[in-house]
């Protein structure tokens, strides 16, 4: 029975270092819309859609329109999970 008890004690350190390391709650579509507007006040935002998400990283597609261009242009923005905050790492703009 000891290699069992061995087997469950390090199954239950695992299980409990994942708990601790990985991040919790993705920045969301609203952080998403806050942050671009942070930058752009001016802008209108059509839509928000997450692109890919994944356990240190969140990206999103912001659809959005510039006063006096009825082109719908769009930005992508990633999220990194770094020193216990999530942050922008990655922006890319269609024009």
């Amino acid at each position: 029975m000891k290699p069992l008890r061995w087997i469950l004690a390090a199954v239950a350190t695992v299980a409990l270092l994942v708990v601790v390391t990985v991040p919790r709650g993705h920045p969301d579509e609203q952080r998403a819309r806050r942050d671009f507007l942070a930058e752009h006040p001016t802008y209108s935002i059509e839509r928000v859609a997450v692109d890919e998400q994944e356990v240190v990283a969140m990206s999103y597609r912001i659809f959005y329109r510039i006063p006096g261009d009825a082109t719908l242009h769009e930005e992508f923005r990633q999220y990194l999970h770094a020193d216990g905050q999530w942050r922008i790492s990655h922006r890319f703009q269609d024009r």
